[in-house]
Formats: C-alpha cells, structure tokens, sequence
C-alpha cells in the first residue's frame, strides 16, 4: 500500500509540476462596463420620462466644487462596486475583504460626503425638483439592473453568491440614488433618507436573491 501511495503521490508531482497558476481566470471588465453603461442609462431614461432632472442642475454641477466632488465620487464609487462585483463571480484565492475593500472604501467616503453635508451641504436646501415617491423609484429603477446583473453573473461561475449579489446589488441601488440627487431636491436629510437608503437597500436584496439564484457554497 505504501508503494502504491507513493507512486501516486509522484505521478501527480509529476502531472502538476509544470503548471503555473491562472492570473486572469476571467475577463469580466468589458462586461462589467457594459452593464454599469446600460444600467445608468436606463435610469436616466426612466427618470426622464417620470419628469425632468432639477432645473440648474448641469450649472451647478459645474460651479460648485463640493457638489461636483459628491457626483464624481459616487460615479467612481459605482463604477468600482460594479467590476468587482463581476470580478468576484470568477473563482479565486482571493478573500473577499481583500476583494470588496477598495470599492466599498470609495462608497463609504461617497456616503461620508452627505452626512458632512448635514452641517455643511453643498448646495443652498432648495425645494426644486421635488418628485413625488422618489425613494420608490430609486428602488425600482435599480431593481431591472439587479437582475440583469445576476442573470450575468449567472453565466459566470460565482462560488460565492450571497456576496457576490450584495455588490452587484449595491451598484444597481447606487445607480439611482446618484442620478436622484440631480434630479430631486437637495436637501441632505432627505437624500440620505430617501435617495441613499433605498439604494443601499438593494444591496441587502441582491444579497438575497443571490443566495437563491447564483451558484454558492
């Protein structure tokens, strides 16, 4: 038996020595791109046709550094959420805090911008652009990119579906709530209540649904 044992044990020295591990197991960046493109322009068409963006938004945009700062931030925020979403449905040695930290840093400083805000907003509180039921579109106008995302994911190979949900999840939600903070009124207490929330929300619900639907131990 210890002969046997041993042979074994160099046919598969022999069988793997000249392997080298797999550095790019998928190539999940152009899709991950694409979807974060779709997913921003459906929002944008859906709020459109609900109603307009808030007059003056673009100018203030473009005058008002801490306000311009927040928008940069969450698109950034969004963007990197996004990747790594798709990046985290490739089997990998990678630990998920090793994975998960930098994108969610970048939407903790985002999110951190509106609660300075409380005291210091970036724009004068303002009532224009007040749309009726807003946190309810910032979930709904996230929900189609969630299961989107995890029909894509799907086609991948997510070991880790619980995670991998929450992050595509929380870039669908973000999505929204980014584009409603240009087109709602700007009032810090109501963003973060009901722009930022339901969009964080989701990723609580793709947490959900990807526990059910995507491939997990």
């Amino acid at each position: 038996m210890s002969g046997n044992g041993k042979q074994r044990s160099d046919l598969i020295t022999d069988l793997v020595s000249d392997l080298e591990p797999v550095r790019n197991p998928g190539k999940t960046l152009v899709r991950s791109l694409l979807w974060l493109l779709v997913a921003f322009a459906a929002s944008i068409i859906f709020m459109v046709l609900r109603a307009p963006f808030r007059p003056g938004f673009s100018q203030q945009l473009l005058s008002v550094p801490q306000f311009a700062t927040e928008t940069i931030l969450g698109c950034i925020a969004i963007i990197a959420v996004g990747v790594v979403a798709y990046r985290s449905a490739i089997p990998s040695n990678q630990g998920l805090w090793n994975l998960f930290r930098l994108p969610l840093g970048i939407t903790v400083v985002w999110v951190s911008f509106y609660v300075y805000g409380l005291s210091e907003p970036a724009l004068e509180p303002s009532m224009a652009g007040k749309r009726d039921h807003c946190y309810l579109e910032v979930f709904l106008y996230g929900l189609p990119a969630l299961l989107a995302g995890i029909v894509a994911l799907r086609a991948l190979y997510p070991l880790r579906g619980t995670a991998s949900g929450a992050m595509i999840g929380l870039a669908a939600g973000a999505i929204p709530a980014l584009l409603m903070q240009l087109a709602c009124m700007y009032v810090v207490p109501h963003m973060l209540m009901f722009h930022i929330l339901p969009g964080l929300a989701l990723a609580g619900f793709g947490g959900i649904v990807g526990y059910f639907f995507l491939r997990s131990n």
